[in-house]
Order: C-alpha cells, then sequence, then structure tokens
C-alpha cells in the first residue's frame, strides 16, 4: 500500500512537471517568434525609407505541420516573408520564415480563402481582415497574376518546401515608413498558440499572446505581450 502511494504522488509531481515545461516552452517559442516578427517588420520599414521605394510584407496561410506541406488544407497563418518593389518586380528581401510550431497569428473574419477559422478576433487581427481596407489583398495561387507590377509568367512564386500551396494577405511599407493602408484605423497582429484551445477566442486572448500593433501613419511596430 505504501509504495502505491509513493508511485502514485510521484505519477502526481511528474505530471505537474510536464505540464510546467511545456508552458515554458511554448512562452519562450513565443517570446522567439514575435521578436523575429518585430525584427522583420522594422527591416521591411527601414529598408523602404533607405531605398525609396515599396517594401512588400507577405503573411501565409499554410497547410498545419502535420498535415502535407504540398497539399495540405490551407488552415493557420504561420509564415512570413518581405519583397522590396520596383517597376520593374520584386526583389526577395528575407527569406521565408515559417513559425515554429505551435505558434500562429490568430484569425481574423473574412481572413481565409475557404471561410473556415478556428479563432476569430477583429479587433487583435486588423492585417489580417482584408475587408477592412482595398490595399490590403488576400492573394491565393489562382489569383496572383492580376497584381501590379506583374509577376513572371503570371504565376504564384514557389516556396520552398510549400510550392504553391498556400495564399497570403499583403501590405506594404512606404517609402516614408508608413503604411499603404488607412492611418486612421488601428493595425494589429497577434501571436498565440494552437494549442491553447481558442475557442471563444472572438471575446478574450489565451494567457500566451503577443500582440504586435503598426502604427499606419508611422509604420514603427509596437509590441504588446502580458
Amino acid at each position: 500500500m505504501e509504495l502505491l502511494v509513493v508511485v502514485a504522488i510521484g505519477i502526481i509531481i511528474a505530471s505537474l512537471s510536464i505540464t510546467s515545461y511545456t508552458k515554458v516552452v511554448s512562452s519562450g517559442l513565443m517570446t522567439t517568434t514575435s521578436q523575429a516578427v518585430i525584427g522583420l517588420l522594422d527591416q521591411a520599414r527601414q529598408t523602404a525609407i533607405s531605398r525609396n521605394s515599396y517594401v512588400e510584407v507577405r503573411v501565409y496561410e499554410l497547410p498545419t505541420s502535420s498535415a502535407s506541406p504540398t497539399s495540405g488544407a490551407l488552415t493557420q497563418f504561420r509564415g512570413m516573408q518581405t519583397f522590396l518593389v520596383t517597376n520593374s518586380g520584386y526583389t526577395q528581401l528575407t527569406k521565408l520564415y515559417v513559425f515554429p510550431t505551435p505558434i500562429i497569428f490568430q484569425l481574423s473574419d473574412n481572413s481565409t480563402p475557404s471561410g473556415t477559422l478556428t479563432t476569430s478576433n477583429t479587433d487583435h487581427a486588423t492585417l489580417l481582415n482584408p475587408s477592412l481596407d482595398s490595399s490590403l489583398g488576400l492573394r491565393t495561387p489562382a489569383s496572383w497574376g492580376t497584381i501590379t507590377p506583374a509577376i513572371a509568367n503570371n504565376t504564384a512564386p514557389s516556396l520552398p518546401k510549400y510550392g504553391t500551396n498556400y495564399a497570403a494577405i499583403v501590405f506594404r511599407f512606404t517609402p516614408k515608413g508608413s503604411l499603404n493602408l488607412d492611418n486612421t484605423k488601428q493595425w494589429f497582429l497577434t501571436l498565440i498558440s494552437s494549442t491553447d484551445n481558442p475557442t471563444n477566442s472572438a471575446t478574450y486572448l489565451p494567457k500566451n499572446y503577443a500582440t504586435i500593433q503598426i502604427d499606419g501613419f508611422t509604420g514603427k511596430p509596437i509590441y504588446y505581450r502580458p
């Protein structure tokens, strides 16, 4: 009987330790990812100013990490990349950055081609809501050839590992460093963990999150973390 009690106590302690360790790891990934996103946005803004040109930020919707990269359903915004925009086309500034699992962007209403949302919060994810500004585009492989300036062969660029199995929300920094969006609106991106049970996230945020606000007039990112 005493041995059973000791074993039971050991199991309880082990389970609590695993839970605490998981939370620490998730918090660390959130910090690393949010810092990478802010760095990418800062670099895009500074490049737009220094090169006196537009810099495009693409936020990619990709399959989950457990799904097939080239054929899985598009369900999570979890990748970013930037491009210098000139009259002659696009020059890649950064490589594709895919967030470490389980970090994703919180979704916003009208932000996926399929319309099937697992998380939805317009207030905390306005940069993923194309209905808020006509310049905030949602591109799918089928519609990529309609962009300006045109791209080679009017086809979606191929991403490493994913090919053309993706969609992208697109916005730009102007040569003045501002966003090419309505600067009277508040523009946000919010990172969450896909394991934090996003049910009812339209009314609250999980405990582990990071919100990045981009001032539409100055283009400067502002970081919020609980």
